[in-house]
């Protein structure tokens, strides 16, 4: 666990060896993400409470 705590804290600093590796659909997916934020593009809170609602939350 301590190398973990280690590994993510250089990363942190700026140590360039990445934690997690992605799959190249998980990197496109992610990338996407990232432009519909810029976009300002979120769910509504009708959407949100509908999934909540499906799940019981």
């Amino acid at each position: 666990m301590q190398d973990d705590i280690a590994r993510m804290m250089l990363s942190y600093a700026g140590d360039d060896e990445r934690i997690i590796e992605l799959s190249p659909e998980e990197e496109a997916d992610l990338i996407e993400a990232q432009a519909e934020m810029a976009r300002g593009d979120f769910a509504t809170d009708a959407e949100v409470q509908t999934i909540l609602s499906k799940y019981r939350l």
